[in-house]
């Protein structure tokens, strides 16, 4: 298949996509105590729905790079699989061993496929991304789970 063909298909299915995302943001109810408010519960996905369509427009818009052409032999398959299998092992670890330490394994685990070998890289950056997150949600008011962990700290 022409390597610029299923970019389009690409960029167009992911245009349908938003622009689903961003009419159904419309359903979303606003709770009484932010109507007045410049942001709410509907500003998150009607930016991120607007922005998907614009860049995904660009990219099914954009003139053609030549001939070249996509072969599936040469795809990478393994790596595929594999962090297709690390999101599984995410949803299903998250509830048993809490937010930071799955979230941890899991940006681990995809840096390792992806490449990354230096093993303190490898643990820094991934426990500084979930921390990061988990302080960012804190802020927020949002409980995050510890899993087992949490409940041997209690």
């Amino acid at each position: 298949m022409p390597y610029r063909a299923l970019d389009r298909a690409v960029a167009l299915g992911i245009f349908a996509f938003s622009a689903a995302y961003f009419l159904l943001a419309w359903n979303l109810r606003i709770p009484p105590s932010s109507d007045d408010s410049p942001l709410s519960a509907r500003s998150f996905p009607f930016a991120l729905g607007l922005i998907a369509m614009v860049l995904s427009a660009a990219i099914a818009l954009k003139p053609s790079g030549g001939d070249r052409t996509i072969s599936f032999e040469r795809a990478a398959w393994m790596r595929t699989i594999l962090l297709a299998g690390l999101m599984g092992f995410y949803a299903l670890a998250i509830t048993r061993l809490g937010f930071v330490p799955t979230a941890s394994l899991f940006l681990a685990g995809g840096f390792a496929v992806l490449g990354e070998r230096r093993p303190l890289v490898l643990a820094a950056v991934a426990l500084g991304v979930s921390l990061s997150f988990w302080f960012l949600f804190r802020q927020l008011d949002v409980d995050l789970d510890w899993g087992w962990f949490g409940r041997i700290w209690s």
